[in-house]
């Protein structure tokens, strides 16, 4: 390779791809599970809604991979759609980290710890890639190169 990768993109991308396999397994297992909650219930209203919905993490999955594999290459594409997905994450991770500080049973426990700390770790994670993905250095590094496979 000509061109080398910043640290932050090293670890980003990769991360990206990895998120991507367990949404992907959880939308299909969500799918199975909505057929068969459809198959069971009969005259449900909505079920065509029911199997959309269970779509979804397929389809955030496969945008994961996508983003993943466009900063590994360096594709202007890539870098706005990771800073929306780690927004997004992100507010997700802050409303479990939220839900898990303002609890009030089993403070204690294990369970609670291990939601606390993953929910906080994502978060903090969530903050950095989208910091980072606005440095200038990096976005002059990731909007500088064009889309197209003939890269100077």
């Amino acid at each position: 390779m000509k061109w080398k990768h910043p640290f932050g993109i090293l670890i980003l991308a990769p991360v990206l791809l990895l998120i991507a396999l367990p949404l992907a397994f959880a939308g299909i297992v969500s799918f199975v599970a909505t057929i068969a909650l459809i198959r069971r219930t009969p005259g449900l209203g909505g079920g065509a809604i029911l199997l959309a919905t269970s779509l979804c993490p397929v389809i955030l999955g496969g945008v994961c991979a996508v983003v993943g594999l466009d900063l590994l290459r360096f594709r202007r594409r890539g870098r706005p759609v990771a800073i929306f997905l780690s927004c997004i994450f992100g507010v997700f991770a802050g409303d479990m980290l939220l839900l898990a500080l303002t609890e009030g049973t089993d403070r204690g426990s294990d369970p609670h710890r291990v939601w606390l700390w993953g929910s906080g770790a994502v978060f903090l994670f969530c903050i950095w890639a989208v910091v980072y993905l606005c440095l200038p250095g990096v976005r002059r590094k990731l909007e500088g190169n064009s889309d197209s496979p003939n890269r100077p």
